[in-house]
């Protein structure tokens, strides 16, 4: 039976890796600029609504005034009909990218296999090569196109709501700020523990299927030497391995988003004490104490969303080093320069002879 060990690549968070799998994007470039554009848009939305709903209160609601609503509720109409296009688009254009990069790997993986020698077939499992054109590529379109989504959405909206907070109540909007170094410095201690897991969980998986494919293959002869039980207890043994690493990292990762989400309402009340306090004292108007709640939770969230994209990118790390470790392989044993071109020529004569 081949063997095949799992082989460790780096330890810490690969910025140039993922510079390399953002070049793959290079013939899905016009699709990209188009998303970029979408996702700016789509937070300039987000960033406006609270505007309108303050703008409602203070020259609606407080003074009782409903001459300007038909032109209000349009105006509201048109915005939410617009981000339901924004949204259309970002959900087509994104799956459209994610569909084609995929396709782009498996088809540069499975060229690169044709030009293998035997030798390597002999000793990398079928199993191993599976895993690397099937969930390791599924998981790396994944985290590229729905991760510009974020990125983009994440940034644009952390630099609308910062101008828009800023232009309303500076002092409410430093509270904010001071918030941020908190959530940096529980992404960091969280993100590391979870790259640590999901290289584990992502090994195990790879060395599962493995199993599967040579068990599958050997079937004949794990029945004819009356193995089947060792074979049983080594996949017991590493199934029982995943699920092991596998609780671990969703513990983690179930305990990361409430932390967020625990400091994104403590920052919600202090800004709610202090603006409520603002609002009797009349420094600032109600609609723009409402306007502020709404953007506290819209300043977070980016921040959550670009979070976790980077614990994604961990996790799709070790799929990624994989992918490329396949595609970058070089065969042991090359065609001569002179028979290639030889072969090559003879190959177009053959073509013309049959149009002729």
């Amino acid at each position: 039976m081949q063997e095949h060990t799992e082989k460790e690549y780096t330890t810490k968070f690969d910025w140039s890796l993922w510079l390399k799998m953002l070049r793959e994007l290079k013939r899905h470039k016009s699709k990209v600029y188009l998303l970029i554009v979408v996702m700016i848009f789509n937070a300039l939305i987000d960033t406006i609504l609270p505007l309108m709903t303050k703008y409602g209160i203070d020259n609606m609601i407080i003074p009782k005034d409903y001459s300007g609503i038909q032109t209000f509720s349009l105006m509201y109409f048109l915005l939410i009909l617009f981000q339901f296009v924004n949204v259309y688009l970002l959900i087509d254009i994104a799956g459209r990218i994610e569909t084609g990069l995929n396709f782009d790997l498996r088809s540069r993986a499975f060229r690169k296999l044709q030009s293998m020698s035997f030798s390597y077939f002999d000793r990398t499992s079928s199993g191993w090569i599976v895993a690397r054109v099937t969930s390791d590529i599924n998981r790396l379109g994944d985290v590229v196109a729905w991760g510009i989504v974020d990125l983009i959405w994440g940034f644009a909206m952390i630099i609308f709501v910062l101008g828009v907070v800023f232009s309303l109540s500076w002092k409410l909007a430093l509270i904010l700020l001071a918030l941020m170094p908190v959530i940096a410095v529980i992404s960091i201690y969280f993100q590391e523990k979870m790259f640590r897991l999901f290289r584990q969980v992502r090994r195990y998986n790879s060395m599962i299927t493995h199993s599967f494919g040579e068990g599958i293959h050997g079937a004949k002869t794990t029945k004819t030497l009356v193995c089947e039980d060792a074979n049983l207890n080594d996949f017991t043994d590493l199934t029982n391995k995943m699920y092991g690493s596998s609780i671990k990292s969703a513990i983690i990762s179930a305990l990361f988003m409430p932390m967020i989400l625990m400091v994104s309402s403590v920052g919600t009340g202090i800004v709610v004490w202090i603006g409520g306090s603002a609002v009797i004292g009349q420094v600032i108007s109600y609609g723009t104490m409402v306007a502020f709640i709404s953007y506290t939770m819209h300043l977070f969230e980016p921040f959550s969303n670009v979070a976790r994209l980077f614990a994604e990118m961990q996790h799709a790390q070790a799929s990624a080093e994989r992918v490329f470790s396949l595609i970058n392989l070089e065969p042991e044993i090359t065609n001569n320069e002179d028979y290639t071109q030889d072969w090559q020529s003879r190959k177009m004569q053959a073509r013309s002879a049959s149009k002729t």
